[in-house]
């Protein structure tokens, strides 16, 4: 009889993805809070401080798990709300695929968590308290 846990198969299928509830709530999108923790964690492995993260949409798909639409609407929604900047790698005349670096603007991010924090009379974030744990 096989004995492993939900958690241990689903484990075995590959990285598991952690997101913020309050930030999907703050957002409106599961998959706006998903793109944002997923380029967090990939902030802090050392990205390019003035550029960001560097990711072609092929790479999106393959971590995130998301489709095309899905990821230009998430796109769209961040940038909107002026969360996500993102920076388009100069052709080169040699480059084969489209690469956009991807950039949190924490601090407007942490006045969307405030917000949504504000309504549920919880007191707002601290400098100290990461946005991401």
């Amino acid at each position: 009889m096989n004995t492993k846990t939900a958690y241990e198969v689903v484990k075995k299928s590959g990285p598991l993805l952690r997101y913020s509830v309050t930030v999907a709530k703050a957002l409106g999108s599961n998959n706006a809070s998903i793109f944002l923790s997923q380029i967090a964690i990939w902030e802090s492995k050392g990205a390019c401080p003035e550029k960001g993260v560097c990711k072609t949409r092929e790479e999106l798909d393959d971590e995130l798990g998301m489709g095309r639409h899905e990821i230009d609407t998430v796109r769209r929604l961040l940038k909107e709300r002026g969360i996500l900047v993102e920076t388009k790698q100069p052709w080169d005349g040699n480059m084969l695929v489209n690469r956009v670096y991807y950039r949190i603007n924490a601090v407007k991010l942490a006045e969307f968590i405030d917000i949504a924090l504000a309504k549920k009379d919880k007191l707002p974030l601290s400098e100290e308290e990461p946005v991401f744990e």
